[in-house]
């Protein structure tokens, strides 16, 4: 058996679910009060949300998101301050970010709800994962770990013909960064931190696990196919310890077979 352990991110390094996020935060956000018709968003706001998704780390912001995409707020003046236009834009709707929550998920359930096959249709699975993960789940242990709520990600795992095990399923409803999780991973499987691999694409998520002593050695890779861009990309080359990943490399990884 190996002795590998893959914690994997789901958005942007399994999944390309943006466009989803899209129309998800343009419904939500219609039902929340902002004045946005029709009821499928116009294209070019979904082309202007998909440039700035980079900066989206947790779901609710979507909506926000959404804001600055219909403001037509330039997307690199966005890129370059993601926080200062996040929090303006939060606070503009004049809601809490439990409110934006609640708002998303049930706008997403009732999406599910209503039309299963159109909501699965506005996803997509980077080429090569699902079978790169598939034969990864008969050698390693694999680990999802998400800011997605787990049933979503359970349902297009499902619908691919992956069944990922409840207890190796992190999603938003775990409450703890990602650090936390991994460490915990460590601790739970008895195994040392080069153990780990951990593929993620928000740098910001990497560079913070840099700094638990439990994590020292393991192994961090930025999915360069993921919501991140070029200049991202740049910064990672330059901190020790991130290594930058291509999908072709990420699926030859899950593929290989070692012994421990």
């Amino acid at each position: 058996m190996s002795s590998r352990i893959f914690a994997l991110d789901f958005d942007g390094v399994l999944c390309d679910s943006a466009r989803e996020t899209a129309h998800t935060a343009w419904r939500a956000g219609a039902a929340l009060g902002e004045r946005w018709t029709p009821e499928q968003p116009p294209e070019a706001y979904v082309d202007r949300f998909l440039r700035i998704r980079p900066v989206l780390e947790t779901g609710y912001q979507a909506i926000p998101l959404m804001r600055l995409a219909v403001q037509e707020v330039p997307v690199e003046d966005v890129l370059k301050n993601p926080d200062s236009y996040l929090e303006e834009s939060i606070r503009q709707t004049g809601r809490t970010a439990s409110e934006l929550k609640d708002a998303l998920a049930t706008t997403r359930d009732r999406w599910i709800r209503d039309n299963f096959s159109d909501w699965i249709a506005h996803h997509r699975f980077y080429p090569g994962t699902i079978e790169a993960l598939q034969r990864a789940l008969t050698h390693d242990r694999v680990y999802i770990l998400t800011t997605k709520q787990e049933k979503f990600a359970d349902a297009l795992l499902e619908y691919a013909g992956v069944k990922i095990p409840p207890d190796n399923l992190y999603g938003l409803e775990s409450g703890e960064p990602k650090e936390t999780t991994l460490t915990r991973l460590l601790s739970h499987n008895g195994v040392e931190a080069d153990a780990l691999h951990f593929v993620e694409d928000r740098l910001p998520t990497l560079e913070r696990t840099l700094h638990p002593p439990e994590l020292d050695g393991m192994h961090r890779y930025l999915a360069a196919w993921g919501y991140n861009t070029a200049d991202i990309q740049q910064r990672a080359s330059r901190i020790a310890g991130i290594e930058t990943l291509y999908l072709e490399d990420f699926c030859s990884l899950l593929e290989q077979r070692t012994t421990a």
